[in-house]
């Protein structure tokens, strides 16, 4: 296993290691990729309780179970498997180097005799072995040869004072390996070495290291540098800000949407013109009446002739022509749903770009409008009850008579009234209108502002912080949205209410960290081919449509706060309106309006004086906490010195006591002094009787001198004895 050059040592058994450790390091991330691309997605599961989610996630399964399927037959998982067909080969090799050691010369063991040994020893060893393995003795075996190789080499170091001394010393017969990089150990190979193996080595070598690393970067230089780092070819952004206006309905910018470079047909070789325009034709006859301009070609059809291909299917897929659709070719049915895939990214680079160009309110709101009638498949001119399952234009007449003219109206309705109003459906599809009603948003905004963190007066340039609290179902029960209905009282009044509110948004943020991570929730939308998660908009506009701000929120399930700071550049009182737009669901858009009334700034006098008026505010609140606290202090400091002078009193009280001059002189004083008050001391112990009792248990003993029980005489004993002087 060991080949060894003049300064080199080639180890097969170090690269067994090195190779099983980097195949490791290469399969355990790339598995655990492929498992995640083979899960199970469980994205759908609201859809899933409806009949048209039913159908429309079996469509996205089988899709999904076709990309499967390929990801077998790509150079990325052909790459895959022979990594772990390395690795498998490897382990079953491992037995057969599980117990060698890494490339390790010792002369001694080599020769087998003792470190030390003299020189006589070490020349008798080598002959001995030598005469063993020597190449004539054993023609043929590769074994023998590299033995008496080693054989020949530990003489040598060991006959050789200089290289013993360096081996003894440093184990390596040339030195010190830091300071002497002659030899060198490496975890190659041995075929390497071989000279047949010279060219084909040499040529791999320049292959890896000056072919394949340019081919690489080129590859990867060609693909990418037309795409922008949102995935959207750099010619689609540059064709969209061209034609994009602040004034653009929806009805145009499906056009301009379709214009997208990512749609030319001739860019994939499976397309064939001829059947896909043939559909186009046929069907734009039959729905030019809906479409701008009554179907005929705009700006943007006259630049980009296929765009008004995509026109037309889109069309056709908002109205609901799916019979249509039976008709097309698979080339067709292809274009359209690659155009579906990539719209909402292509939807966003749109929205950026129009509010980089145009910052007004009316820019993002028909962007989202066109959203949400893609996404329902609902007509720009049709009701929004389409959106409701089972609900065709039979059922938006009947709902028509009776005042019903939005989803939003069906859905505040009970189930027994929805069931009355939906006469003729069958329990499934009065579920799959339930479920739908159930999942519908029905947000409400609360807006309040304040500036650097508390509600103040606001002068001009100071920078506003606008508060929204967007609750996803308008509940009744939720004190956010109860306390917007009710007038403000004095902020006294509002304290404990403030508190409260605190302590639930707390509650709330704590929820939301535990969550790891927060997924969103996907928008039913059975005619939409692909998963569709909410997106929610927040603009803050004034009064002439102008930007001040705006907010995506990705994920709403049941309530976010949001913040836009808003620099004061008016004077006077400005009216905000605030907008919170859904690119789901139709009237599921929400209006609120906002008053900020901003002063003059003040001059640097008046700011001087204003912050006087605060420091002499908080000086006086300092001072009054300090007389409060002071006043306490005293008293304390009163009730402590009397402690102290009672607890000295009575220790010199019981010292003095035990004294025969104090028995003498001044205990028969005590006693007429306490028989004189005593009745004053009888009531105070009536009405104080705890602290009597207490009296007589811990205080009593040290202020009477102990007298000796009475003794009974009887009436017979004190005639006879009337001379005894009894105690």
């Amino acid at each position: 296993n060991i080949i060894m050059a003049k300064f080199e040592i080639y180890d097969d058994i170090a690269f067994f290691w090195f190779i099983m450790s980097l195949l490791t390091v290469i399969l355990i991330p790339y598995t655990i990729y492929m498992v995640y691309l083979f899960r199970q997605d469980r994205d759908g599961e609201v859809e899933l309780k409806t009949k048209g989610g039913q159908q429309k996630w079996s469509k996205i399964r089988e899709q999904e179970t076709v990309k499967k399927q390929e990801i077998f037959r790509s150079p990325t998982f052909i790459f895959f498997v022979i990594v772990w067909a390395c690795f498998v080969y490897g382990v079953a090799k491992f037995p057969e180097y599980k117990d060698e050691q890494l490339a390790t010369f010792n002369p001694y063991e080599t020769l087998g005799i003792e470190v030390g040994a003299t020189d006589q020893e070490i020349k008798k060893a080598y002959r001995k072995q030598s005469l063993i393995y020597h190449p004539d003795k054993n023609p043929g075996d590769k074994e023998a040869a590299t033995k008496f190789m080693e054989l020949t080499k530990a003489h040598d170091i060991l006959t050789d004072e200089v290289a013993k001394k360096n081996w003894e010393l440093y184990g390596n017969p040339d030195g010190n390996s830091y300071s002497n990089l002659q030899s060198v150990t490496l975890g190659l190979p041995s075929f390497l070495l071989k000279q047949a193996n010279e060219i084909p080595v040499l040529v791999l070598y320049l292959l890896m290291i000056v072919v394949v690393p340019p081919v690489i970067v080129g590859v990867w230089w060609s693909r990418s540098s037309g795409i922008h780092e949102s995935g959207v070819c750099l010619v689609t952004i540059q064709r969209y800000y061209y034609f994009i206006q602040h004034n653009t309905k929806a009805q145009f910018l499906i056009e301009m949407l379709c214009s997208a470079d990512e749609f030319k047909p001739f860019r994939d070789r499976r397309w064939k013109s001829h059947e896909l325009q043939d559909d186009i034709i046929a069907t734009h006859n039959q729905i030019k009446h809906r479409m701008p301009m009554n179907g005929r070609p705009t700006a943007v059809t006259e630049k980009v002739f296929y765009s008004q291909w995509g026109t037309v299917l889109l069309f056709a897929h908002i109205g609901r022509e799916h019979e249509l659709f039976k008709h097309y070719h698979d080339y067709t049915i292809h274009y359209l749903n690659t155009i579906l895939a990539s719209f909402h990214k292509l939807l966003a680079v749109l929205l950026d770009l129009g509010l980089a160009k145009f910052p007004k309110y009316q820019t993002i709101k028909e962007v989202m409008v066109l959203s949400q009638h893609v996404v329902q498949a609902v007509d720009f001119h049709a009701s929004s009850l389409y959106q409701i399952p089972h609900i065709g234009q039979k059922e938006v007449s009947r709902l028509l008579k009776e005042k019903i003219e939005s989803s939003h109206q069906l859905k505040s309705k009970t189930p027994e009234e929805r069931k009355e109003l939906l006469k003729g459906f069958t329990d499934e599809q009065l579920k799959d209108v339930e479920v739908v009603c159930d999942l519908l948003p029905n947000p409400a905004l609360v807006p309040s502002w304040n500036v650097d963190g508390e509600e103040e007066e606001l002068f001009e340039e100071d920078t506003v912080q606008v508060n929204i609290y967007v609750s996803r179902q308008n509940d009744p029960n939720d004190p956010r949205l109860k306390k917007s209905k009710t007038k403000k009282t004095d902020k006294k009044d509002d304290v404990s209410d403030d508190e409260e509110l605190f302590k639930e948004e707390a509650k709330k943020r704590l929820e939301k960290k535990k969550r790891k991570t927060m997924s969103s929730i996907t928008a039913h939308a059975p005619y939409f081919p692909e998963k569709k998660p909410e997106r929610w908009v927040v603009v803050l506009a004034d009064e002439n449509g102008d930007i001040h701000g705006f907010e995506k929120v990705s994920s709403l399930k049941e309530s976010q706060d949001i913040t836009i700071p808003v620099f004061a550049s008016w004077k006077g009182t400005k009216v905000f309106h605030i907008y919170l737009l859904c690119d789901s669901y139709l009237e599921c858009d929400r209006h609120v309006t906002l008053k900020l009334n901003s002063k003059p700034k003040p001059s640097e006098g008046e700011q001087v004086k204003v912050a006087l008026e605060d420091n002499e505010e908080l000086i006086k609140e300092k001072d009054e906490k300090e007389e409060e606290v002071t006043f306490w202090w005293q008293v304390l400091d009163i009730v402590a010195t009397i402690c102290f002078l009672l607890f000295i009193g009575v220790g010199l009280y019981i010292y003095a006591s035990q004294k025969p001059w104090f028995q003498t002189h001044l205990q028969p004083r005590i006693d007429s002094v306490l028989e004189f008050i005593s009745p004053v001391t009888s009531t105070i112990a009536t009405l104080f009787s705890p602290l009597t009792d207490l009296w007589v248990r811990y205080v009593s003993p040290y202020l009477h001198v102990e007298v000796p029980d009475p003794i009974e005489i009887s009436p017979d004993k004190l005639i006879r004895g009337g001379n005894e002087r009894l105690v």
